[in-house]
C-alpha cells in the first residue's frame, strides 16, 4: 500500500423485516406502486421483480411497517433514493394506506 492509509466508513445498516417485504410485493401484485406500471422484469422464479421501498428511509427513523412501506420497480426504488420527490412520496404514502398522507405519522 506505499505507506498509504485508507479509510472505510461503514454505515450503519438495519435489517428489514421480510415479512414486510413479502407483503407490500404481493399487494403490488406485480406492479410499481408509483409508476403503476408492471414490473420491467421477472425473477428467476418468474415472479415480477419490485424491491421495498420503506417511505420514511430507515436510517432516518422511518419503521418498519406496511404502512411505511411500498413496492417499486428498480427504475422507482433509485428514482426515490436519489431525487427524493415530495410529490413522489405523497403519493407512495396514498398507496400505502395512510388515511392523512399530508399529516407526519412517523
Amino acid at each position: 500500500m506505499n505507506g498509504r492509509f485508507f479509510i472505510c466508513l461503514i454505515e450503519s445498516v438495519s435489517m428489514a423485516n421480510p415479512y414486510v417485504s413479502a407483503f407490500v410485493k404481493k399487494r403490488a401484485n406485480g406492479v410499481c406502486e408509483l409508476y403503476e406500471q408492471p414490473a420491467h422484469f421477472n425473477d428467476k422464479n418468474g415472479k415480477p421483480y419490485l424491491e421495498c421501498h420503506h417511505i420514511k428511509f430507515l436510517s432516518q427513523g422511518g419503521l418498519d411497517t406496511i404502512e411505511n412501506c411500498v413496492a417499486l420497480c428498480v427504475v422507482c426504488h433509485k428514482k426515490a433514493h436519489i431525487v427524493d420527490d415530495p410529490e413522489d412520496r405523497l403519493k407512495m404514502m396514498k398507496k400505502a394506506g395512510f388515511d392523512n398522507p399530508l399529516q407526519e405519522v412517523w
